[in-house]
């Protein structure tokens, strides 16, 4: 795999979004909502938007994958967060909902907008959901986004682990993605999420993992380029989606997709070992 270096020369505003959460003082107290914080960004980057669509396999229709939506919202988003009381240098993302309410055209600047929503503390971690807004001047709220994350504050008590009920819904596989050694690296280089946790081996180890980890907004482009892609697989193209990373995804891996229709159109994307580390639905 070529690790797409050049495409770093894109992502002066994601990495600086991050670079200041990391090294931003705290503050005494959180309030939310917070306030909403603004920004109007260029169209994307065509060789970038082809660089990453080659990446995950989503076809060229003329319009910005919704799922790479980190590339140009994780700096308001980062904004967003600024000021915490929390030691945000180890936020960790748990996953997103979003509702595509309209295409965004890819040659379209877009008008952004972040506010922290919520803030639920416990004597372990805090979790946090941020919106994320992302319009074209024609059309308001074409692209809704709540992201979740969450803030280890102390390690939790090892707890016995209960029987869980067994997951008799109907799954069926419908695809799998090798994901190399380098792949952290790649998406870092594409979305500008350059945490050393996705590609550098040491960092890896200090956060106890083995191996980097496929970042979760990876797994997801990975997963919703197949769904459109693919409509059918799902009866249609989606209007929302809500997915949860539930496990870290050791690099290198094959990971599979299952879905499962019930009253719900569940998915989830499974380690070779059949454990599930992605979790969530979509809506038709």
């Amino acid at each position: 795999m070529t690790i797409p270096l050049l495409s770093l020369r894109h992502q002066g505003a994601p990495i600086g979004g991050l670079l200041k959460v990391i090294f931003s003082g705290s503050s005494g107290a959180l309030q939310t909502p917070g306030p909403v914080h603004e920004a109007l960004v260029p169209a994307r980057s065509p060789a970038l938007l082809a660089a990453f669509r080659a990446w995950c396999n989503h076809p060229d229709d003329g319009h910005l994958p919704a799922h790479f939506f980190p590339q140009w919202g994780i700096a308001l988003i980062a904004q967003a967060l600024l000021g915490s009381p929390y030691p945000m240098r180890r936020i960790l993302n748990q996953g997103f909902r979003m509702t595509r309410r309209g295409a965004l055209r890819a040659d379209r600047p877009l008008k952004l907008s972040a506010q922290l929503m919520e803030c639920i503390e416990s004597t372990t971690k805090a979790r946090l959901t941020t919106r994320f807004v992302t319009e074209l001047e024609d059309q308001p709220d074409a692209l809704v986004t709540e992201v979740y994350s969450v803030v280890p504050l102390a390690k939790a008590k090892r707890r016995e682990r209960s029987e869980r009920p067994e997951d008799t819904r109907p799954w069926r596989a419908v695809a799998t993605f090798d994901a190399g050694r380098f792949e952290g690296a790649t998406f870092a280089c594409l979305s500008g999420d350059i945490n050393p946790l996705h590609w550098f081996p040491p960092a890896a180890w200090a956060a106890g993992m083995k191996t980097p980890i496929l970042h979760g907004f990876a797994a997801s482009s990975l997963v919703l380029a197949k769904l459109e892609s693919q409509p059918e697989l799902i009866g249609g193209a989606y209007t929302s989606v809500d997915l949860r990373f539930i496990r870290p995804m050791a690099l290198p891996g094959r990971f599979a997709l299952e879905i499962a229709k019930t009253e719900t159109i569940d998915l989830r994307l499974v380690d070779s070992a059949g454990k599930p580390c992605m979790i969530g639905s979509v809506t038709v």
